[in-house]
This record gives C-alpha cells, sequence and structure tokens, in this order.
C-alpha cells in the first residue's frame, strides 16, 4: 500500500520529524536504519544520500537553501505547502517474514522497490508555469525526498507493536526548472492521481524480488501474501489494522480516504522501551499461545496469467464494463496486481502488452493517454443511433400546465421536471452532479407520470443506490438494474410503462 498525506505547515512536517521520523525504530544487528536524501534535487543541492540531519530538515522546511538563510522557491508565503509524507507499507506476512526472519535480503528487496517506485514518480514531477500569461504545467523530473524505514506498527493499548514494515518518503514541495534555471514549487497533481499504477508496481517488484529470493506468493484482493506465513499469523499480527476497523464501523466510515484519515488520527505513540530482540521474544510467545506454527502452516500460492497480453486482455475487459473511455494506467494498474504473483510477467511486458493492441484508440490529452476500445466505440454508436430514433416518436406524459409540479423547485430542477413531463421523446437524460437535488426533482417528476396514469419503475447500477438510497427516499420497490437485465417479470411489467434509471452514467455501455 501507498498512503499520499500533505504537510501543510514548517511547524507541522518539523514536530512530525521530531516525533516520528527522526526516531528510526528499526535495530539491525545494532544498526538504526537512518533516513536519507535521494532525488535530483538533492544532487543540485549537494545532500544527495546524505544522512537527514534536524538542522538540514529544518531548513528546507523552511524553505531555505540548507545551511544558510536564503530562500529556495520563490513562493515565501506562511502557509506555503511544505511538502508530503508518501509512505509505503509491505503486506502485513512480509512484515512478519523479516520480523522473525533472518533473511536480510527481504529488507533489501523492499527498500529497493520503494526505492524504484520513487524514481518514477520523480518522473512525472512538474511545475507550474504561470509567468508572462502563462497558464500550464512545465515537466521537470526533479524532486527531493528522505527515507526513513520502521518495522513495527503503532501500538494498540495493552499490546506490544505488531510487525509492520513500511517506509515513510517524506517529499518536500520543491523541484527545479531547468529553463527558468531555478527551483519552484512542486506540482503533484498527476502523481496523486495515479498513484494506485504506483501503487500495483510497487507491489509488483515486491513480489518479484520475493519470489527471485526463493519464497512463493499469493494474490489478494489488493496486493499479495508471501505463502510462508499463515493466514492466522496474519491475522493476529494486524491488531492496529482491526482497531482502525472498529472505529471506522462504529462511526460509519467507508470512504477510503477517510479511512486512511482515521488510521493517521488514531495513531499511538510508539514503544520505545523494548529493543527489538524483546519483541521478538513477545511475538514468538504470542504465537505460540494461539497455537500458530509460522515454520508449518504454509498456504498455497497462485499463479495468474499465462502472459502479459492475458494480464492486458482481463484488464480491457474488466475496465470498460462500466466505462466507454480509461486512462492508459488504469488499464495498467487492473493488469499489473493480475500478475502479481507472476514473477515471468515482468512491467515492461504489460507495457508492451498493451502497447501492441490494436482494437484500441488512444489519444493524448494533456499528461493523460486515454483509451477506449473498438467494440466500445461501435457500441456507443449503436446507442446513440438507437437514441436518436426514439426523438419524437412519443406522446408527451402531459399537455397541461405541470406548474403545480414544480413548486418548490429551483429553475433549473423545475425545467428538468418540465422536460420530463412535456417532451415527446421516448429517452429522456437528466445530468446533474453530486448535490443539484435531482432525488427531490425525481420525486416531483414521478408524481406527475403517476397523475397521469402511468407507473414508474426505479432503478440504479449499485445496489447500495437502490435499495438504500431510493428505498429510503419512498421508492419502496426500487431494485438494481441486474436484477431487472436477468428477471423476465419485472421486464414484461415495464410495458406501456415508465422505467427510470437512477445514477445511468455508471452504467456500461452493453447494459445501457
Amino acid at each position: 500500500m501507498i498512503r499520499m498525506f500533505q504537510s501543510v505547515t514548517s511547524a507541522q512536517a518539523k514536530n512530525y520529524f521530531k516525533a516520528s521520523l527522526g526516531k528510526a525504530d528499526y535495530y539491525l544487528e545494532g544498526q538504526e536504519i537512518n533516513g536519507r536524501f535521494h532525488g535530483a534535487v538533492a544532487r543540485r543541492l549537494g545532500i544527495a544520500e546524505t544522512l537527514v540531519t534536524p538542522e538540514i530538515f529544518n531548513d528546507l522546511c523552511d524553505n531555505h537553501v540548507p545551511g544558510s538563510q536564503d530562500s529556495l522557491t520563490p513562493s515565501t508565503l506562511a502557509n506555503r505547502r511544505v511538502g508530503y509524507d508518501i509512505s509505503f507499507h509491505a503486506p502485513k506476512s512480509v512484515s512478519i517474514l523479516h520480523a522473525l526472519g533472518s533473511d536480510d535480503r527481504v529488507l533489501d528487496v523492499f527498500k529497493q522497490s520503494v526505492q524504484a517506485t520513487m524514481i518514477e514518480m520523480e518522473q512525472a514531477m512538474q511545475t507550474r508555469v504561470r509567468a508572462k500569461g502563462n497558464n500550464h504545467d512545465r515537466q521537470t523530473s526533479e524532486m527531493l525526498w528522505t527515507d526513513f524505514v520502521h518495522q513495527t506498527a503503532r501500538p494498540v493499548a495493552g499490546h506490544a507493536p505488531d510487525p509492520h514494515l513500511h517506509c515513510h518518503c517524506f517529499t518536500f514541495n520543491v523541484t527545479y526548472d531547468a529553463l527558468e534555471e531555478r527551483y519552484k514549487a512542486g506540482q503533484f497533481h498527476d502523481i496523486k492521481r495515479d498513484m494506485p499504477w504506483y501503487q500495483a508496481r510497487f507491489h509488483k517488484r515486491l513480489a518479484d524480488g520475493l519470489q527471485g529470493l526463493g519464497y512463493g506468493v499469493r494474490q489478494t484482493r489488493n496486493a499479495f501474501e508471501v505463502v510462508a506465513i499463515p493466514q492466522k499469523a496474519i491475522d493476529w499480527f494486524s491488531k492496529r489494522t482491526d482497531l482502525i476497523g472498529r472505529i471506522a464501523e462504529e462511526q460509519g466510515i467507508t470512504d477510503p480516504k477517510q479511512l486512511d484519515q482515521l488510521g493517521a488520527f488514531t495513531r499511538g505513540a510508539k514503544d520505545q522501551d523494548l529493543t527489538m530482540p524483546e519483541l521478538q521474544e513477545v511475538w514468538q510467545a504470542g504465537l505460540a499461545l494461539e497455537g500458530i506454527d509460522v515454520a508449518e502452516d504454509h498456504t498455497t500460492p497462485t499463479h495468474g496469467p499465462e502472459d502479459a497480453k492475458e494480464a492486458i486482455d482481463h484488464a480491457i475487459t474488466h475496465e470498460f464494463t462500466r466505462a466507454s473511455v480509461k486512462r492508459q494506467r488504469q488499464l495498467l494498474t487492473t493488469a499489473t496486481h493480475l500478475a502479481v504473483d507472476t514473477p515471468e510477467i515482468s512491467l515492461d511486458d504489460l507495457d508492451h502488452a498493451l502497447n501492441a493492441r490494436e482494437d484500441l484508440t488512444t489519444i493524448t490529452e494533456g499528461t493523460d493517454q486515454l483509451c477506449t476500445t473498438l467494440e466500445v466505440q461501435a457500441e456507443e454508436r449503436a446507442m446513440i443511433a438507437g437514441a436518436q430514433r426514439l426523438r419524437g416518436c412519443a406522446r408527451p406524459i402531459t399537455m397541461d400546465s405541470v406548474a403545480h409540479y414544480c413548486e418548490g423547485l429551483n429553475d433549473q430542477q423545475a425545467a428538468a421536471v418540465k422536460h420530463v413531463l412535456t417532451m415527446p421523446d421516448r429517452l429522456v437524460m437528466i445530468r446533474g452532479g453530486a448535490g443539484t437535488g435531482k432525488t427531490t426533482l425525481i420525486k416531483n417528476a414521478v408524481r406527475g407520470i403517476e397523475d397521469n396514469g402511468k407507473q414508474v419503475f426505479l432503478y440504479a447500477p449499485t445496489a447500495g443506490a437502490a435499495r438504500v438510497v431510493l428505498r429510503q427516499e419512498g421508492f419502496a420497490q426500487a431494485d438494481t438494474v441486474a436484477k431487472l437485465l436477468s428477471d423476465q417479470t419485472l421486464q414484461d411489467q415495464l410495458k406501456y410503462q415508465v422505467l427510470w434509471v437512477d445514477e445511468a452514467g455508471m452504467l456500461g455501455t452493453q447494459d445501457m
């Protein structure tokens, strides 16, 4: 997993370094793993690969050239963005393997995977160009980051911290604009947008490296696990994850971003009292009490697609089920995860397999590579042609005034209701963003339709939208489109009546 959090102020970043980053909690044969500076900007400043010191870290937080009071970037605002904490988290089984095993190569593979992924992020770094009437972003491909490796999670009250191998890459808000020949603030938008792609590639590198050492892996929903570590051990060493899950359930939190924030807000203090050998004794004793034998209870490896083409085939089928256009990196993210347990398929193989597809149409929009398939294009053309044939071929719901169905609505809602009730088209579409009152206008329009002798059947693409949201709004019979498509009785009920699909934009062309 990769998480990315913004440090808003210099004081916040300094406190974070002092409390968390600067105090490495992992020891290997008595040697503390300290952070170092990395990236092209670090090389320009002459600090690349040097140990992170509070003095240099604080200078950079204050936007100063290290060792001086000179400003590093032109921005001198007190509330300037200092940087981002980009944290890499190994799957739990990898953390256990490293913490309880004696193979130091596991740590090396983890660090190499982090570094390779950060270098990829660096290639995407941009800066804003706003001078002389310009308004665009320029590629710079230069960053400055630190890396701090830790082995344990934040402890849950009453327990020693669990093994949790992770690396914090604090990335400063600075890049170098070669055309303007000066340091400037970075533009991180594309990096944040493509974080699922970076995460999939990080997992793939880590899994390939571990398999190269002889460790089998099995694919999971979001990543992978090492088969040498039993699921019982993974569960037992996931106390903090369980804690966050319980709090999220109690507070009704399901949004991924809110869950990440909950993880940050529930962080307890690191346990600095136990040495690593003492922690290992605690972990081994706990496993023994639970009857978990790490040496014996292995799981079974999985094996993904036969080749890169098969992985890309699956990604295309999966991603275009409910979308007509996808970014190239979204396709690669899905294909990379599918091949995470197949070291014979490299990241380059996946890139080449996607570029070799002749059934894809790709256009460039800014820094995006947008893709669709010839099949999807044909389906959309057929759908549009069908919709055009439905124009002007039906009797309006009513020819009378609809003003009383528009009472209490704003102008846009009222216009939408009037359109539904008075247009002579068999297909009517309404588009509106979140929070614009679509559900309210649905109620008014449905009342107008039913008052004029027609029955309205409401459906939605997802169970949550149909069976929770719509039913809570009073549409007791609302159901999913999938249910409608699989039930002939429901389809027969629609004859000469009105079918209303909420959130129809979430449907793929085939379902539509």
